[in-house]
């Protein structure tokens, strides 16, 4: 009986001992939960930070591209400023001149002042274009895309670069599409592409002999822009450059970001910009934009 009572007393704190142990083994693996789980949050609030700081960072990149673009704009403005003022002056001057001789014929000659009243008419037209022209350049415009009519757009950006084409005594050729084609882009930013490109063209031409020429082309899914002049072309060596911001081929004036933003501008559209130049016989940069297809093409498909 005392042997069993021992053995009994032995196995009670043995069990106890076990009871035990396992208590201690289930409050350790509470207690590594309990790290684990820490862990886990602070390595998620760790991963909401990172997250937040690189959507700030991405906010801020986005904020400070628009204001190099609109900087971008804005000196492309202020090289054209010489040519632009004489565009305007010069229909203010003409205008006054006009009005002048039609108060002193108003009497004596109605039906010459009646022509004279019209050609003043067509120089407050002419200068209202361009001033149209110069808001839609200047104004910022907002990301998101939307189907453009090319044609328009080009002729708005040969509009502003005519003045500083007939400045330089420079030809400006427009070839334009057949039909009404379409991309999806933004307006002013696809004008802002073309005046760049139409502005570093006539830079690069001799003042008083040149041409450039501005066409467009479509292809099986494609829209091509292509500016070329015939000035003396870019070196093999820098055209892998050109669109490094900050590099002037030519060394103009200006802050040599025409191209790249051309560049970021057309991927941003979902497109490219290829550029071509032989040596002596002039450059060619081409934007090359997807197609959209009109209704009356669809219609005819369908």
């Amino acid at each position: 009986a005392g042997g069993l009572a021992l053995l009994a007393a032995l196995l009670g704190l043995g069990l106890a001992d076990m009871r035990r142990h396992r208590r201690r083994l289930i409050a350790l693996r509470l207690r590594q939960s309990e790290v684990m789980e820490q862990k886990v949050r602070d390595r998620t609030a760790a991963l909401a930070r990172e997250i937040e700081a690189r959507r700030r960072a991405e906010a801020d990149l986005r904020a400070a591209q628009a204001t190099l673009v609109q900087s971008e704009k804005m000196a492309a403005l202020g090289r054209m400023s010489a040519a632009i003022v004489h565009e305007v002056s010069q229909p203010l001057a003409a205008m006054e001149a006009t009005l002048t001789a039609a108060e002193f014929g108003l009497s004596r000659a109605p039906e010459q002042t009646a022509a004279r009243l019209q050609s003043a008419r067509g120089q407050i037209r002419r200068m209202q274009r361009m001033t149209r022209h110069l808001k839609n350049f200047s104004r910022q415009e907002a990301a998101p895309l939307s189907p453009v009519p090319v044609a328009e757009v080009a002729r708005s950006a040969l509009a502003l670069a005519r003045p500083q084409a007939d400045a330089a005594g420079i030809q400006l050729d427009f070839s334009p599409p057949a039909g009404d084609p379409m991309v999806n882009a933004g307006h002013a930013r696809l004008e802002q592409v073309l005046v760049n490109l139409l502005h570093n063209a006539i830079a690069a031409v001799e003042p008083g002999d040149g041409v450039v020429t501005l066409a467009i082309r479509q292809t099986a899914r494609n829209l091509v822009l292509s500016v070329r002049d015939t000035g003396p072309g870019i070196p093999a060596e820098l055209l892998p450059r050109v669109t490094e911001p900050f590099f002037s081929a030519h060394g103009g004036e200006g802050l040599g970001l025409g191209l790249a933003i051309c560049f970021e501008v057309v991927q941003q559209f979902g497109g490219r910009l290829e550029i071509r130049s032989d040596p002596g016989a002039g450059a060619e940069v081409s934007v090359i934009l997807p197609l959209i297809e009109d209704a009356t093409g669809r219609e005819a498909a369908e």
